[in-house]
């Protein structure tokens, strides 16, 4: 089982647009579908998604994406992803799923 990270911030924000399932966009591949992963003050969830996009699709993701990840507005999503990740990169959407699991899956 993996551990993906938040600051406190983002995940009250990514909580706040939905409980149950956590969009995320990173910049390197996390984990493939199925995998279970611990997220540090909300549970466990399943990988259910990914969506790849290339330097030049970035407004595509944002387009795609802002809502999900709890954002007011497009442009506060881009003033994120240019703080966190300057510069032409790929980028990838996780959509992960909580799930509940019992003592001996843990």
């Amino acid at each position: 089982m993996k551990t993906i990270k938040f600051t406190p911030e983002n995940l009250k924000r990514h909580l706040r647009a939905h409980r149950r399932v956590i969009f995320t966009t990173r910049d390197k591949v996390i984990g493939s579908i199925g995998d279970v992963f611990k997220i540090e003050g909300a549970g466990y969830f399943v990988l259910r998604d990914c969506s790849h996009y290339r330097p030049d699709k970035r407004y595509k993701l944002i387009d795609d994406h802002w809502r999900e990840e709890g954002f007011e507005s497009k442009e506060a999503f881009d003033d994120e992803l240019n703080r966190i990740y300057p510069g032409p990169r790929n980028l990838y959407v996780f959509e992960l799923i909580e799930v509940f699991l019992t003592e001996d899956e843990e």
